[in-house]
Parts: C-alpha cells; structure tokens; sequence
C-alpha cells in the first residue's frame, strides 16, 4: 500500500461529496433538487461552466462549488412580476396581532415582541413589510411572521439547533396553494434562495417533509422576499 492510500485515525474520512471530482448533469440536478432542463440553462447562461463530451455534459466539483458560491452572495430573489428591490428594514415598537376566529372561537391575540419594517416597490405598487418575532404557544420555539400590508403572508420557524446556528424555515408553496414536493423543479422566483427539506432541520412529529426556504434569523430580506412572491400567487389567484 503507498503512503498516500494510508488513512490513519486522526485523519478525518472525506465525505463522499467530497471525493468526487467530476459530476453529470443528473448528480447536479439532483444535488440542487432541479431539473435537468434548469442545469442545462445554468450552463447556457455562462453561470455554470460544463464540458460538452459527445451528446453528454460533466461538471467539475470545483466549478459546481464555484456556482454555489456565486448564488449565495449574489441571491436573484424576484417575483413573476419581475425582481425584488432590496430593502431597508428599521426596527419598530413591539405589536399585538389578533388572529381569525377558529371554529366560532376567539383566538388571543399574538404578541410580537421584537419586529422591523420596511417599504419597497413592486411591479403592482407600493408595499409595506412587516417581520414580526413572537415564541410558540406551546413548544415556545422562535418564530417569524412576515406582513405585506398589513397582511400575514409567511411565517419562519426556527430549527432544532437555533441557538447555535440561528436557522428559520419557512415552507414554499405553489401557486395551487400546495406545498412544493421534494421531487418536484424549484420555481424559478425561487432562484437563489437556499432550499432544503423541512423536516431536515424541525424533526417534530407531523411535520412537513416537503420543501422550504432557509435562512438567518437577521436575514430580513429572504424572508421578505418570500412573503412577496406568496403575495403575487394571492394576487394571480384572484385575478383568475
């Protein structure tokens, strides 16, 4: 055996991810939970370089990684109405939010004790944001509720190891108003955004094993973003 093949027991084993070099357009795909079809435009773009062997494409790890680390510094969060602008959030006094009565039942209002606001403009007008911190009524786990207008659009829970990496979740649903399966393509609105399985990061019994939007708690921003596209479906729907 040569010396480079010896793994002694303070080296760590490398990850399998890690000990691939070159990956096909199905691997990344899968990776990236897309379709081929998205891959293939990626690389038509120039975003994500590939060699072209015969009818077959190959991406190397190093590239692949290149990408990603592209996508998460310069995120491309928009609407079907166009792009996002960014936003400037400004914290703002704690507020009261009373939800809608359950079954005949008034329901306590809901105290956000920590919140921030901002404006922006979009394709259909001007909108204001509100991101509302508040814990949960029985399991106290941090949570965030994202108003357009006044309206409550998205909410983010935060993930089992919160303290440590301060993670929220917040789950993504198509314009049907179903929840966007594991196996099915990432709209493309959803571009950029980090996305991961629910259950991944909340293991609850009867949680969601479908697809969700991951980011910091002081990410206002995705979380605005996010709110902003349901508001589209709302609107899109009505318009029908």
């Amino acid at each position: 055996m040569l010396p480079s093949q010896i793994v002694t027991k303070a080296e760590p084993m490398r990850s399998k991810f890690e000990q691939v070099t070159v990956m096909t357009l199905d691997e990344v795909a899968a990776f990236l939970r897309v379709s081929n079809n998205a891959i293939e435009d990626e690389i038509g773009s120039g975003k994500l370089l590939g060699l072209r062997i015969g009818s077959e494409w190959r991406i190397l790890r190093k590239d692949f990684e290149q990408f990603l680390r592209n996508q998460k510094t310069e995120p491309k969060a928009k609407s079907r109405n166009g792009p996002i602008q960014s936003m400037t959030f400004a914290a703002t006094k704690p507020f009261d939010h009373r939800w809608p009565e359950r079954k005949g039942y008034p329901k306590p209002p809901e105290h956000f004790d920590d919140a921030y606001a901002a404006t922006t403009t979009t394709a259909t007008g001007m909108k204001k944001i509100l991101v509302g911190f508040s814990d949960g009524k029985r399991d106290k786990r941090r949570k965030a509720t994202v108003f357009v207008d006044g309206r409550p659009m998205v909410q983010f829970k935060a993930a089992d190891d919160f303290d440590d990496t301060q993670l929220m979740l917040s789950i993504i649903k198509t314009g049907d108003r179903k929840q966007l399966r594991p196996d099915e393509p990432i709209p493309s609105e959803y571009s950029g955004f980090q996305i991961e399985q629910y259950r991944t990061y909340i293991d609850q019994i009867y949680n969601s094993k479908n697809v969700a939007i991951v980011c910091k708690k002081d990410d206002l921003q995705t979380m605005a973003a996010h709110a902003l596209i349901r508001a589209v479906q709302i609107e899109e729907r009505k318009a029908e």
